[in-house]
């Protein structure tokens, strides 16, 4: 997921033109974070690492840089994975919360899976501050049991599926 929000970032500084030619604007400092930034940073050899393989995929010339055109197909192809990423997360929602089965969150499905995907996320955060934190006890578990109550919400939401399909044919 961290390489996909460094895909993201690559996609904006390459639509701000000075920073896509190599510029600066004289307005920030190396190390400067930016405001809503909280992700820690990766070693400068690792980031360097990451942008030589996507030269390395995206320079069609094999100049070892990418121009203009290159850097829209960089672009657009890391908007259809952004894209197919939505698609994904739009489709698992509906597996989970859509509990009428008819392919749309309503208000009541749509509080529960705001509810329930807040908690998720912070157990979540809660188990990469445990592991960045070198405690890494217990992972597995809360994986196993991340699972098994996403399982139980499946399985809850395909009961009342059936059940609301019964009645509706009564």
């Amino acid at each position: 997921m961290t390489r996909f929000f460094g895909l993201c970032a690559l996609i904006t500084l390459l639509g701000t033109p000075c920073l896509a030619e190599g510029g600066d604007r004289g307005d920030a400092r190396p190390g400067d974070a930016r405001p809503g930034d909280d992700r820690r940073e990766k070693p400068a050899a690792d980031d360097e690492e990451e942008m030589r393989r996507l030269i390395d995929r995206f320079d069609m010339n094999r100049d070892g840089k990418l121009d203009r055109e290159e850097r829209e197909h960089l672009r657009r192809h890391l908007e259809a994975e952004e894209q197919a990423r939505r698609e994904r997360e739009h489709r698992r929602l509906l597996e989970l919360y859509d509990e009428d089965g008819d392919g749309k969150l309503d208000a009541r499905e749509m509080a529960r899976a705001r509810r329930e995907e807040a908690e998720r996320a912070r157990r979540e955060a809660a188990e990469r501050r445990a592991k960045r934190e070198g405690d890494g006890k217990g992972d597995e578990r809360e994986r196993r049991e991340r699972a098994e109550r996403e399982r139980q919400a499946r399985e809850r939401a395909e009961r009342e599926r059936r059940a609301r399909a019964t009645r509706s044919t009564r």
